[in-house]
């Protein structure tokens, strides 16, 4: 499999498996066996959150250390809060099975404090519905849209106040420091890509504004400048 991946550009190797396995939810199902776990000490992090809100903001800041190709933002409403799923890919290519399976693995995270029962407002995905939606429905519910503009849970803004009884603030400090100090330091090189990546991204919604390209890279705007000139480079490059 991995050989013929390298012989099929454009190609993201779980949209390869799908195809080569014939299963249309490859990454749904893939993603019923990742826990937050998964994720190290970014998991951790989300896991011993105060509230949902917080952990989700976590989740959305510390992802693109994980992935510098994966962008989470969170557009906030009067009374729903959707949480956006982007993946900036360097050429077009299909992304579906890995929307759906960050997509399922978010909506874990919102049911640590919420509950294995709780429902989204609204699960959206960009690409077109599966010929079987049986799984799809079991795992987001009914409130599915598949054509949309964008892919992401739109949630109760009420219920991002949710405390989570499983928190624990000196481990969540703990991670904190762990990603910092060890696992999740960007080179200065991958500071540029992984800013290019996310500029690419937010672009053409209008969004690009350096306060929004440095809080999912874990940074303050000052500290992005800096980083960026230690590279010979400035933001609005």
């Amino acid at each position: 499999l991995l050989a013929d991946a390298r012989h099929h550009y454009g190609k993201a190797l779980l949209e390869l498996a799908a195809v080569r396995s014939r299963t249309e939810n490859f990454g749904l199902r893939m993603a019923q066996h990742r826990r937050l776990s998964n994720l190290g000490p970014v998991g951790m992090l989300v896991r011993d959150q105060p509230t949902l809100g917080d952990a989700l903001q976590a989740l959305a800041s510390q992802y693109p250390r994980l992935n510098n190709a994966l962008v989470a933002r969170l557009d906030w409403g009067d009374d729903i809060v959707v949480v956006r799923l982007d993946l900036i890919l360097g050429c077009p290519q299909p992304v579906r099975q890995a929307i759906e399976m960050v997509t399922s693995v978010l909506l874990g995270v919102v049911r640590g404090p919420m509950g294995p029962l709780w429902q989204p407002r609204m699960v959206h995905f960009m690409h077109a519905p599966p010929r079987d939606r049986s799984l799809h429905l079991s795992v987001f519910g009914s409130k599915l849209a598949f054509d949309q503009e964008f892919n992401g849970l739109a949630i109760n803004r009420s219920d991002l106040a949710t405390r989570n009884p499983a928190a624990d603030p000196a481990t969540a400090r703990y991670a904190e420091q762990l990603i910092e100090r060890l696992l999740y330091k960007y080179p200065p090189q991958a500071v540029t890509d992984a800013v290019r990546h996310l500029v690419v991204g937010l672009l053409p919604q209008g969004l690009c504004t350096i306060d929004q390209v440095a809080d999912p890279l874990g940074m303050t705007p000052r500290t992005l400048q800096r980083k960026l000139a230690e590279q010979g480079a400035v933001f609005s490059d």
